[in-house]
């Protein structure tokens, strides 16, 4: 078998690994992709984004991306701060799968983010990939909940518990890292964003046709609730102002909102992995399916 040597991969100065990079992604997500819209959706443009590979002679065969979000607490109390890097776009030539080269790199990788002061990794697997994060890989896994919520007055009010949200104790993800990413690699200008006395929500709009007959709905990619701020007060005006007939949410039941939905459905788990042995916070993180690399 060919020596394979680990590296971060730098693509600013380099047209043909640009090109590499684009090419191995492009493999893996199927479909026509220019290298321009491969590294938006990576979010390269951002400049925090890293990604890693695997070389044999000199030739990129494996590579995984790690997207930073910034992670704080918000309740005013103990300021508690962490990075979390997403987990994504992994990718191995066709000529070089099964020999155990992505596990070496993501070990490689996971030491490397470590050296560079990262809290954790977290991604949104696939099935597939999925049983090797957790069993061989090592990671924790997150249960994860879809919830659809009609935009009707009556049966909005029943989705969402009667009180709202008090408690804020959880590391909410930054909304500007989560926002400016996704706003980068919109090229459908799909992307909403809206502020009200409640809080910041953005989103994105999606229609399909039902019976016929056309449904618009938004999908909710991050919130970020002000303090004293009403949760079903913020999704109700977001979905007013879209003129969305229904709401989509996902979100982890770890998080402090999870008690004030209701009607949700189980969806892929999230992987979870500590890199620093200080981190061992009591407080609940808040994930969101907005954060997913390819949301």
């Amino acid at each position: 078998m060919a020596e394979i040597e680990f590296s971060a991969v730098d693509i600013y100065g380099s047209d043909p690994l640009k090109n590499r990079v684009a090419e191995l992604v492009g493999n893996e997500l199927g479909g026509t992709r220019s290298a321009e819209t491969i590294l938006q959706t990576i979010d390269f443009d951002s400049g925090t984004t890293k990604v890693f590979g695997g070389f044999v002679g000199g030739e990129l065969v494996t590579m995984n991306a790690f997207m930073r979000t910034r992670f704080a607490s918000s309740d005013g109390a103990t300021k508690e701060e962490a990075i979390g890097y997403q987990s994504g776009f992994s990718a191995t030539d066709a000529n070089h799968r099964g020999k155990g080269y992505w596990p070496k790199l993501m070990a490689y990788a996971e030491t490397e983010l470590a050296g560079s002061g990262a809290t954790f990794i977290f991604g949104f697997p696939n099935p597939v990939s999925h049983p090797l994060f957790v069993k061989k890989l090592g990671y924790s896994q997150l249960e994860f909940f879809n919830f659809r919520i009609a935009c009707i007055p009556f049966l909005f009010g029943r989705a969402l518990a009667a009180n709202g949200v008090t408690s804020r104790a959880a590391l909410d993800p930054s909304f500007s890292d989560v926002l400016a990413w996704k706003k980068r690699s919109d090229e459908d200008g799909a992307i909403i964003s809206s502020e009200t006395v409640d809080g910041r929500l953005w989103g994105k709009i999606r229609r399909r046709h039902k019976l016929g007959f056309p449904v618009k709905f938004l999908e909710v990619g991050t919130f970020d609730l002000k303090p004293g701020g009403n949760l079903a007060s913020l999704l109700r005006n977001a979905a007013a102002a879209a003129n969305a007939h229904f709401l989509y949410i996902s979100m982890n039941p770890e998080n402090d909102f999870f008690g004030a939905l209701r009607h949700g459905n189980y969806g892929q788990p999230i992987i979870v992995k500590s890199l620093n042995d200080s981190f061992r916070s009591e407080r609940p993180i808040n994930f969101f399916g907005g954060m997913r690399d390819t949301f």
